[in-house]
């Protein structure tokens, strides 16, 4: 029964040990040192998932095991930076924060391309906007 529990320890480690290579841990946490508790959070959390080999319910519906591990271990550094900043803004009473970050790091793939394509669309320039009003009126 020991050897069993030893075995698992061991499992969770490498599973840690792969998904802080892969979110460039060592870099996130000095990037943003007030953040490292939420990113452990996190990290321990992908990995109890990534470890108990089973189906999750994720945003009300079932999610095979297979396809939660695949997308928890392609996630990257800019993900759990969208996850911690989504945290950091949510003003709403989270009831159930295992299940809200599961849901934010399953999603977080999909989730941060829409946050891209607006942040391009509100990264218009319009400082020459005057400027070029102005030629327009003065040509005409």
């Amino acid at each position: 029964d020991n050897s069993v529990s030893q075995k698992q320890d061991t499992e969770v480690e490498e599973v840690i040990e792969i998904l802080k290579e892969n979110i460039d841990y060592s870099f996130l946490a000095e990037e943003q040192p007030q953040e490292k508790e939420k990113i452990d959070l996190v990290i321990n959390l992908m990995a109890e998932a990534i470890q108990s080999k089973t189906d999750l319910r994720i945003n009300q519906r079932m999610i095979e095991y297979e396809t939660v591990k695949e997308q928890f271990l392609s996630l990257q550094k800019e993900h759990i930076s969208y996850v911690l900043l989504v945290l950091d803004e949510n003003k709403r009473k989270i009831t159930n924060l295992r299940a809200y970050l599961l849901s934010l790091l399953y999603n977080a793939p999909v989730n941060i391309l829409g946050m891209k394509t607006y942040q391009e669309i509100d990264a218009t320039d319009y400082s020459k906007d005057k400027e070029i009003w102005q030629e327009l009126f003065n040509t005409t």
